[in-house]
């Protein structure tokens, strides 16, 4: 990506299936991940899942699901949503030039518009330096100081966040 094309973020439309589908193959089929298995059409019913679409075609995707917390805990009262965001793939011909980190601040844009004030980010990559990279380099300020800890829409945030930044801060802050 030259940085020049258009990206436009939207949820999934009916018409997308088959490109999310297809992604989520490549993903599967790119072993990067432990016990990926690509989705199929039931999976896509269940989830919630927004796309990024480069010159009318579909190159990535986020997805998952609004969850309701059945009891207090630390971090939540009973009855309070969010969001787990159990997906997320940029084709790897677009990687690596800020779709991902633009999609999901897509995402959690629309969810704090809908109420939702937390987003659980997971990951079960086989390499998670690249993983946990990313996640940070979506709660560092622009300027790469990792004093301000919280994303742009505010949904991640320092609580959140502290035990990863310590641990991906032993290999350098990642520039935004």
């Amino acid at each position: 990506m030259t940085g020049q094309e258009r990206v436009a973020f939207r949820p999934m439309e009916p018409e997308d299936r088959s490109a999310v589908l297809a992604l989520s193959r490549a993903w599967a089929e790119e072993n990067i991940t432990y016990g990926y298995a690509p989705d199929g059409e039931k999976e896509l019913e269940d989830y919630r899942c927004w796309v990024a679409e480069v010159g009318g075609r579909v190159v990535a995707y986020a997805a998952g699901q609004v969850e309701t917390a059945a009891r207090d805990s630390s971090i939540q009262r009973a009855g309070e949503q969010w969001f787990e965001l159990e997906e997320l793939y940029v084709d790897r011909a677009f990687r690596n030039c800020g779709l991902g980190g633009r999609l999901l601040d897509h995402v959690e844009e629309e969810l704090r518009r809908e109420g939702i004030k937390r987003l659980m980010l997971s990951g079960a990559n086989r390499d998670q330096g690249p993983l946990l990279r990313f996640y940070l380099r979506q709660t560092v300020s622009a300027d790469g100081g990792a004093a301000v800890l919280c994303s742009p829409a505010g949904l991640i945030t320092e609580s959140d966040c502290g035990p990863v930044r310590r641990k991906v801060l032993a290999t350098g802050v990642p520039s935004r």
